[in-house]
């Protein structure tokens, strides 16, 4: 009898693990369906994506019939498959030799061009500007012609057009729009663009510790504006001129690099222990093209001894 009653015991526990077992196998089984719809989705996808793309490689070729697009920016277009747009975001950062009026020429024809959006072409064609220095002197039309939409335009854009106003010594209406960003934002900011810092404490009575910090790194700048000349000519065991590309990884000129009187380097310039050997660690003057560092940043770096700045030669002893 007790054998009868365990052998229904196992009887009962095996039928349970039986239907557990056909739960999981119908549950493997639409998962498995689902997958299969999902893969032949993403395949539909793909392939309209590629029409897409083979459509749009068409309509660059008649695009470039009867445009104002520079050459030199349609080819790049075509190679990389991308819409104007596209194109011209990329080449924000992106190296290449394009001539700097080609991209230019571009974005005045796509925000002359595009209707939509216009505020976010505008914005990267600041950025564009900012980052080039403003070769062609035509940021100051730009950001007049973008004032229509200044209320799409981020608070980085913002503080820009204001440092861009103090450097143009255009210092009454840069105040006038610091006062319109303060009354919208407060001080959010204004510790990372030094012109701005100066001025808004100086003319607007607004302080805080590191906007009080940005003002010292302004004066010491602006004290020490006109160095750099006879520094560079004062320079007798030569000058090197350190890029950021990888062109000098495992050529060991680390050494050949330091021993220059001046050691130059760009941008945001990075020196590790694991790149001393091939590009030195010397560090005489910071050339930054691409904006005025805050505070934080300059006391990152450390080890330079000058900073330069485009548009004004500011240098600085540290």
């Amino acid at each position: 009898m007790l054998y009868e009653i365990m052998n229904k015991k196992e009887l009962t526990a095996l039928s349970e693990q039986l239907s557990s077992v056909k739960m999981l196998l119908a549950e493997v089984s639409t998962r498995t369906h689902y997958m299969y719809c999902k893969l032949e989705k993403l395949e539909e996808k793909a392939s309209e994506i590629s029409r897409k793309l083979d459509k749009n490689f068409y309509e660059l070729i008649a695009l470039r019939k009867d445009s104002d697009i520079p050459r030199s920016v349609f080819d790049f277009m075509i190679i990389y498959n991308l819409t104007l747009e596209e194109a011209l975001c990329k080449l924000i950062w992106f190296q290449s030799n394009i001539p700097f009026v080609d991209i230019d020429a571009a974005w005045k024809y796509l925000l002359e061009n595009h209707n939509t959006n216009r505020w976010i072409i505008f914005e990267n064609y600041i950025y564009f500007l900012f980052r080039h220095g403003d070769l062609l002197g035509n940021m100051y039309d730009t950001f007049r012609g973008g004032l229509d939409f200044y209320q799409f335009w981020t608070m980085k854009t913002k503080l820009l057009y204001i440092s861009f106003l103090i450097w143009s010594n255009f210092d009454d209406e840069a105040l006038k729009w610091a006062e319109k960003y303060y009354i919208n934002y407060g001080a959010k900011g204004f510790d990372l663009y030094l012109p701005v810092a100066y001025l808004v404490k100086n003319r607007l009575h607004v302080s805080s510790e590191t906007i009080d910090l940005s003002c010292k790194q302004y004066e010491s700048l602006m004290q020490n504006e006109g160095v750099f000349e006879n520094l560079l000519a004062d320079a007798g065991a030569g000058i090197a001129l350190v890029g950021n590309s990888p062109c000098e990884q495992g050529k060991g000129n680390g050494f050949e690099i330091d021993s220059h009187d001046i050691v130059i380097r760009m941008n945001d310039y990075k020196v590790a222990s694991d790149f001393t050997h091939d590009y030195g660690e010397k560090v005489s003057i910071w050339a930054n093209c691409v904006y005025i560092p805050s505070p934080q940043e300059l006391f990152k770096k450390g080890k330079f001894k000058y900073l330069a700045f485009r548009w004004k030669t500011w240098v600085k002893v540290v």
